[in-house]
């Protein structure tokens, strides 16, 4: 995994680990830290003007990880971005947003 998106998914296992775990042992996976260890991400054009970093879930049937800078663009830091668990279709089982390093609600 490239150094930005291991650094924001400890960020984000850092802030919410019991969401982000219940999210992937729901997907039959063992959960943030030990899933995301060897996921490698790409840049994806999801049409309309956004831009995610995105990698498969192993042995989910095309569920994903997506990277975002909390906006409509590839992330820029681990201080400022969005988190999403995806399901084959794009839709999201789980998100989180993340602004100046605090978690929003």
């Amino acid at each position: 995994m490239d150094t930005l998106a291991q650094d924001i998914a400890q960020r984000a296992y850092a802030l919410e680990p019991d969401g982000l775990n219940a999210a992937l042992r729901q997907l039959g996976l063992p959960g943030w830290a030990r899933t995301l260890e060897n996921l490698s991400f790409q840049g994806w054009d999801t049409g309309g003007g956004c831009m995610m970093l995105v990698a498969e879930l192993p042995g989910t049937g095309g569920h994903q990880v997506g990277i975002t800078d909390g906006e409509a663009d590839f992330p820029r830091d681990a201080e400022n971005f969005w988190v999403g668990i995806l399901d084959p279709d794009g839709d999201e089982l789980h998100f989180m947003f993340v602004k100046g390093g605090k978690l929003q609600s």
